[in-house]
Formats: structure tokens, sequence, C-alpha cells
């Protein structure tokens, strides 16, 4: 992986020569409840699209049409989880004094690949056995075990269909490993800007090039995210320098001015997509190619806002109470077996409950069982840090 990489002394982000490089930050465990209200989001959008499709005339939550378009809108939370990997891997990056390519490749491959293979063999032996019988299924494993399942039509959704989105965060992992060097230095916020045009350069591509039946594939490839991770890269650089901490210090409530702003931003936006739903998102350009920026910048404002506040007590006792926190620590293991568990208990023909909302709940309750014993017993063995 190439010699690690050395910040110059009096470089910003340059931490105390005698800190060890591997060092971690401290935990903020406030950022918990940001990834419980993605996973949040996540899963009620594919309760609401799963029990629909698999369930005929059953409604998740009993939804019908504003409220049911807005409830199919929240994969948005796919969108808050990039901006949140944009800021934990550009931490990451910045963090310590000495770079070190293996000790970064080591950390991500320990963080994702345990607990996803393992959740591939479970889900391919219980539910989608029939992989192993053709030579097109093996190769959709090997896509898989690879982490290019998504650069194939027929195998981006296939065996765990919202896994889609880990080989669009592999390759950013990627990505910011080839550009540390950039990334460290002192133009390294310039990096944000390009990964924006290139986010917009594609976009617009797809627009114009791109049958509309397949842009909802080309579109969100890495190329087409880059600027969703930025968001989240540029409140960790600007954390690093310490902007962050001054501003509490200043203006201690201002992270509650950024997290109403989001209100703002995000939540007009996906009011937004609603509208567009009768349409088609991909009917749009303007939406395709620039909606997805504006949203990411409302997450990361709400990022910053909890970076502001995380000493706040207030907001501490919110994640705590509301669960987000709690939820946010197994996110990970509910992204990976929520689907799985729902297309289980389809396949087993027993029918638990006939009233929609119940049926959502049980199959909530029992996803997140097996999403804390994943995480008990097979990401915590692996990654303990979590």
């Amino acid at each position: 992986m190439g010699k690690a990489l050395t910040l110059p002394r009096n470089a910003p982000g340059r931490r105390d020569v005698s800190e060890s490089a591997n060092a971690l930050a401290p935990r903020i465990e406030v950022l918990d409840g940001l990834r419980g209200l993605a996973i949040a989001l996540v899963l009620m959008c594919h309760l609401q699209e799963y029990i629909r499709q698999l369930w005929p005339n059953t409604s998740a939550f009993g939804a019908s049409g504003f409220a049911e378009k807005l409830v199919l809108n929240l994969w948005v939370g796919v969108d808050l989880f990039y901006v949140l990997s944009g800021f934990f891997i550009a931490n990451a990056v910045l963090r310590p004094s000495t770079f070190e390519p293996l000790h970064f490749v080591r950390r991500r491959m320990t963080r994702i690949l345990p607990a996803y293979y393992l959740a591939l063999l479970l889900v391919l032996v219980l539910i989608e056995r029939q992989y192993f019988a053709s030579a097109r299924g093996w190769a959709d494993i090997g896509l898989h075990l690879l982490m290019l399942h998504q650069m194939q039509p027929w195998s981006m959704y296939s065996i765990i269909g919202p896994a889609w989105t880990l080989g669009i965060e592999w390759s950013f992992y990627l990505a910011m490993l080839a550009l540390a060097p950039i990334w460290r230095a002192w133009a390294g916020w310039s990096m944000v800007l390009f990964f924006v045009a290139v986010s917009y350069v594609w976009r617009a591509s797809v627009m114009v090039a791109v049958e509309p039946e397949q842009r909802s594939f080309w579109a969100v490839q890495i190329l087409g995210a880059l600027d969703e991770f930025a968001m989240g890269m540029l409140v960790a650089w600007l954390q690093q320098r310490g902007v962050w901490a001054r501003f509490r210090a200043r203006w201690p409530w201002g992270g509650l001015a950024m997290l109403c702003l989001v209100l703002t931003l995000a939540g007009t936006c996906l009011v937004y997509y609603v509208s567009l739903l009768p349409q088609g998102y991909y009917s749009y350009p303007f939406a395709v190619v620039f909606s997805r920026t504006w949203l990411a910048a409302g997450f990361a404002l709400m990022l910053a806002g909890f970076v502001v506040l995380e000493t706040s007590s207030v907001l501490q006792a919110v994640v705590r109470s509301t669960g987000l926190g709690a939820l946010g620590r197994i996110s990970f293991s509910v992204y990976l077996y929520h689907a799985p568990v729902i297309l289980l208990v389809h396949r087993s023909g027993q029918t638990l409950v006939t009233s929609g909302p119940l049926l959502a709940l049980t199959l909530t309750v029992l996803s997140l069982l097996v999403a804390w014993m994943n995480f008990r017993w097979v990401e915590n063995r692996w990654h303990p840090s979590v």
C-alpha cells in the first residue's frame, strides 16, 4: 500500500508527535443518534415497500396518498448514511499524525467484511439457494464477495437487496485511500469541490446519454454519489481545524440554529421528491443533477449541529431516550438483515398477523433481534470499537 504519509509538524490537523499514529479520536456518542435516524428512515421505507409487494392489499403504516408517498421517499436515509461515511472516513484519514494505509485498510475490512460475508452466507443458505445452481448465480456471488455487485444491473439488488450501497461505500473507501495525500495537504478542501463537480458532470451525462429506464442504475454509481460523501468530508475538515470547537465557544446554541435550518433544507427537499413521484424522479434533470447535493447539505448541517452540541446534556438525553443511540450502534446489522428477515417470514408461508401495522411491528422486532445478535457476536468480535 506504500509508505505511511506524514503531515509536516505545523500542518493543520497535525497532532502531537508523541501520539500514536493509530490512536482513535474520542467517540462522539450523539452521532449514534444520526446513525439511528438513518436506519430508521431506511427501515420504514422498506417495510412499506416490501409489505405492499409481498402481502397484497396491506400497508405497513396504514398510509395512503401523500403519507404513503412520504414514507416511500424515506430512502433518503441512505443519503444520510453517505454523509456520515464521508465524515467518519475523512476523519480517519486526517486525524492521525502519520497516515498508515495498511492500518486504514485493515480497519475498513474488519468493520464491513465479516458481518457482510456472514449475512451473504446465511441468506444464500436459508433463502436464495438457487444461486448455487447456475454459472450466473456463482458469478453473482463472486461480484458480491468482491464488492462489485453494484456495477451490474442483474447483480445490484440481488441476494441482499439493500446491500448495493455497500459497494458504493467500498468504492469511496478506495478513493479516499488513493487520494489521502491530497486530502491531508494544505489545500485538501479542494477535494470537496472536485467531488461535487464530478458528481454533477456524471449525473448530467446520465440524463443526456442514458435511456430513461437505465438512469436509476447509472446515476447512483460512486461518481454520482461523491457530492454526498463530500458534504460529510467538509464537516470533518472543519472539525479537524477546530472550527466547530470555536463555534461552540462563541455561540453555545449555534448548533441548535443549524438543526433548525436542516428542517428547511432536508424537509423541503423531501416534499419536493414526494411531489415528483407521480412523474418519476428520473424524469427531472434538475432533480437528478442537483437535488442530492441540496439534501446532503441539509444532512451535513444536521451532522455539524450534533458535533457542535456533542456535550449538550439535552441532546444526549434525547438520543438516549428516543432509542436512536442504541439503534445507531446496531445500524449496520439492521441494514444487513432487515430485508432477509422480511423475505424469510414471507417465504415461510406463515401469516403472523393480518394488520399491516402489526405485521410491520413484528418484522421490525425480529429484524432488531437478529441485528442485535449479529452486533453482539460478529461486529464486536471483529471490530470492537464500533
